[in-house]
């Protein structure tokens, strides 16, 4: 998903992921997954995790881990959002 709003001399876009994971095996199965959210390096850059779904979090890689046990026949779904504050003027990839 994603959203872009305009105050002042700056922009916010917001992207969220969603990954739905399922366990068609007939016993439980544990499971590592791990996902990013960008770092901003520059100063006029704000970057937000915003939420990020019970995920173990490391603010100075952005890396985002779940560790979960997946019933047979189940499916599970994890979320995470962050918002980007940038000068208006400014483009970035966010994707």
């Amino acid at each position: 998903t994603a959203s872009n709003q305009f105050i002042g001399n700056k922009k916010t876009e917001v992207r969220g992921w969603n990954i739905e994971l399922r366990n068609k095996k007939k016993q439980a199965i544990n499971i590592v997954v791990e996902d990013q959210y960008p770092i901003s390096t520059s100063e006029e850059i704000e970057v937000t995790l915003e939420s990020a779904n019970g995920a173990e979090v490391d603010k100075e890689t952005g890396m985002l881990k779940w560790t979960m046990n997946i019933a047979p026949n189940q499916a599970e779904k994890l979320n995470f959002r962050y918002s980007v504050k940038l000068p208006k003027k400014k483009k970035v990839i966010l994707e």
